[in-house]
């Protein structure tokens, strides 16, 4: 009876030793099944906003423009940037008609050449910054544009007209949405929409006789390619 008593304590202390063993080796093994540490941020604000200069074209329903642009780095999600682009400006449904008496091409009732020279000071706002891949980082936009309106009269030839020229500054304002693209080793490629508010004032400015432009804004896209 004696021996029986002694075999069970015996095997009681054998599993209790090997049990305190086991929960020993357990505590040492970390559980990594579920833990992911990055190397290194997704978009770190080095690689993701990096201060860029370079060539800008415009696109718009006044035609095609374009110019040079900067942009630096605000920390990780945030940048600044200036553009100062050239582009014309006219009525929306302006049309060229050929003359075959003349053989000349003209605009029926076009007073005025008009040109926009805006500069925009914007901050740009990286909302992905951590979550996306660092080649690719959309953003929202918003900024003023101080605008020289450059306008010339039509019926003096085109360089000749601009010994006629008028001046107006303008201040107006934009919003926007893009997207930089990783562009090889040179930087980000930068695509944008913007819609842009220049009013004129006033009477307007006439583009076409009778029918004056009160806003010189509209929605524009972009494109920025880096040097």
């Amino acid at each position: 009876m004696l021996m029986r008593w002694v075999i069970l304590l015996g095997c009681a202390a054998v599993l209790t030793l090997q049990a305190q063993i086991a929960g020993e080796q357990t505590a040492e093994i970390p559980d990594s099944l579920f833990v992911f540490e990055s190397p290194h941020p997704l978009i770190s604000s080095e690689e993701a906003l990096p201060a860029t200069w370079g060539l800008i074209a415009t696109f718009s329903g006044n035609g095609f423009g374009g110019g040079i642009y900067y942009q630096q780095a605000l920390g990780k999600e945030h940048a600044w940037s200036t553009e100062l682009t050239l582009s014309g400006a006219r009525n929306s449904d302006e049309f060229e008609v050929y003359d075959p008496y003349s053989g000349t091409v003209y605009v029926p009732g076009k007073v005025n050449r008009l040109f926009l020279i805006p500069l925009s000071l914007s901050l740009s706002y990286f909302p992905f910054s951590e979550s996306l891949d660092e080649s690719f980082a959309p953003l929202v936009s918003v900024g003023v544009v101080p605008t020289l309106i450059l306008s010339t009269p039509y019926a003096e030839e085109f360089f000749r007209s601009f010994r006629y020229a008028r001046f107006f500054l303008r201040l107006g304002g934009h919003v926007g949405i893009g997207a930089n693209v990783r562009y090889g080793s040179r930087g980000f490629l930068g695509i944008g929409l913007r819609y842009y508010a220049i009013p004129f004032g006033g009477a307007g400015l006439e583009s076409v006789r009778g029918r004056p432009i009160r806003d010189f804004g509209g929605f524009v896209l972009s494109l920025r390619l880096p040097l």
